[in-house]
Formats: structure tokens, sequence, C-alpha cells
């Protein structure tokens, strides 16, 4: 039985599907380590 994973795998490619996630983990390093002025303004007064 194949899951949705192999499937996609066998439709792209492997090539593809690792420069995927590259790319995603390299987007969510970014997100991680940009503090919104929201976030400023509602943590910094409390701790």
């Amino acid at each position: 039985m194949h899951s949705f994973y192999d499937t996609v795998i066998a439709a792209i490619g492997t090539h593809i599907a690792d420069k995927f996630i590259e790319a995603k983990k390299i987007e969510y390093t970014s997100y991680r380590q940009f503090v919104s002025q929201w976030e400023t303004d509602a943590y910094l007064e409390n701790y």
C-alpha cells in the first residue's frame, strides 16, 4: 500500500521533492527569526 507521500514522490521525483523540502526549511527558519510588532508589544511588557 502506497502512502500519499509515495504517490507525490513518484509524480514529481525525488530531486524536486528534496528541493521543495529544502526551500520550506529555509522559509521556516526565516519565519522563526522574525518577531512581529504585536509580539514585542504583547510579550515585552509581560516578561
